[in-house]
């Protein structure tokens, strides 16, 4: 009622005060929700051929790949098959199910523990491992030394041996290439150079063409014509080939006369 009084006597444009523990009355007036911009049309770009021609060659690679690894796919797709089939999360799962097999069985055969037999086995692991490391390390260290080796050969090589020093000097990186190749032979260090050596120059010497004592003959010949042709005639002749020897006849008192008769021009009635 104390409410609806209030109410009564208010004035309009007025807000009636709160009562007791009233709550004060608030705007429920809703404001309007502005629409969401549309997205910008976006334009794709346009393929220049380099994305395909990429697209091409991963896809040939891939092609190649499998075709080199045929037999090994198949194998896995084919055990992804069996572990599907017998219940399997996995290929993993199931060659661990298979692993633990054998390895009990042949600890049965063996008559030991299968937890004896798995470390026995793991240990094997770890020398072999450890063996396979030593020996790695052990190739490199040779080979180490066998590069020094064969460098402070190289750089001595020109000095000991004068006679194949600029051969050598000319052609020092395929010879070092073929020696430090030259491994697993017995041979030492320094026969490995010498053979490198000889086998490059086996492989860059040019025999000499043959000679062709006809064609030098039949040169010598043109040449000697071009020769002739080129001297001045003998004086007193009106030709013929230079310092031929003179006719005669036998009477010096005759060829005498002839002569004067060449020299002067005229001709013997």
């Amino acid at each position: 009622m104390e409410l609806d009084n209030q109410a009564a006597n208010t004035e309009p444009g007025e807000v009636a005060e709160p009562v007791g523990n009233a709550e004060p009355a608030t705007d429920t007036t809703v404001e309007p929700i502005a629409p969401e911009p549309e997205p910008a049309a976006t334009t794709k770009p346009k393929s220049d051929g380099t994305t395909k021609a990429f697209s091409d060659r991963l896809n040939a690679k891939q092609k190649e790949w499998e075709q080199a690894h045929a037999q090994e796919i198949a194998h896995a797709k084919e055990l992804e098959r069996i572990a599907k089939r017998l219940g399997h999360p996995s290929v993993e799962a199931y060659l661990k199910v298979q692993d633990r097999a054998f390895l009990e069985e042949e600890a049965r055969t063996r008559g030991i523990d299968p937890e004896v037999l798995e470390r026995m086995n793991a240990n094997e692991r770890e020398a072999q491992a450890a063996k396979a490391k030593a020996t790695e390390l052990e190739t490199r260290v040779n080979q180490y030394e066998r590069r020094e080796a064969l460098t402070k050969l190289a750089d001595e090589y020109p000095a000991k041996n004068p006679k194949w020093a600029d051969f050598f000097n000319a052609n020092r990186g395929d010879i070092m290439a073929l020696a430090n190749a030259m491994t697993g032979d017995g041979l030492t260090v320094d026969e490995h150079m010498d053979a490198a050596m000889l086998q490059v120059f086996k492989d860059k010497w040019e025999p000499p063409q043959p000679v062709d004592e006809e064609a030098i003959k039949k040169r010598g010949v043109e040449e000697y014509k071009a020769a002739l042709k080129k001297q001045p005639p003998a004086e007193g002749r009106g030709g013929g080939i230079p310092n031929a020897p003179p006719k005669t006849t036998g009477d010096p008192f005759k060829d005498a006369y002839l002569k004067s008769r060449e020299i002067m021009g005229g001709a013997h009635q």
